[in-house]
């Protein structure tokens, strides 16, 4: 950190790598070759140093003000010594950015449930064809798939 006599123009050299791989534009050009995992977590870190600092100026004001005053209230002063002093716990999941918004991709249930039904389809459809002595190539037929098409295209209930 810079001393309070000399004013500094340049940022702190882990913070300018952190805008660098993070790809914040300012005082330093972005990398092009970061991958999105590391850009999110060098954002991340940007933001909890900008909430400890904000943390820090609101310490500063509340002692300045309790100065001012010269009535302690100890109660609120630990309140903002806990706030900037603790440690948040993360999880596993706040250092990683998200791959896909939620519900963009099917379940593993919903998955493995389509494919029941499929099966389902097929053996009460090949059940029909031994039932009512169909050959089966009778599948092979053009108009079989244009004849199912049809019905699912009029939805449940057709008899």
């Amino acid at each position: 950190m810079p001393s309070k006599g000399k004013p500094s123009t340049s940022l702190s050299k882990p913070r300018r790598m952190k805008q660098h791989l993070a790809g914040v534009k300012g005082q330093i050009m972005s990398c092009k070759k970061v991958p999105h995992d590391v850009c999110h977590q060098m954002l991340e870190s940007l933001k909890n140093v900008q909430q400890k600092k904000q943390i820090e100026e609101l310490n500063e004001a509340y002692d300045d003000q309790q100065e001012a005053k010269e009535s302690p209230q100890p109660y609120k002063r630990v309140a903002f010594a806990q706030a900037s002093g603790k440690k948040s716990n993360s999880t596993p999941k706040s250092y990683f950015a998200p791959r896909t918004t939620p519900g963009s991709q099917p379940t593993l249930k919903s998955v493995l449930s389509r494919k029941e039904a499929i099966y389902k389809a097929k053996m009460a459809i090949a059940k029909w064809f031994y039932d009512a002595c169909i050959p089966f190539n009778a599948i092979n037929s053009p108009y079989f798939q244009d004849a199912i098409d049809v019905v699912v295209a009029i939805g449940p209930g057709f008899k």
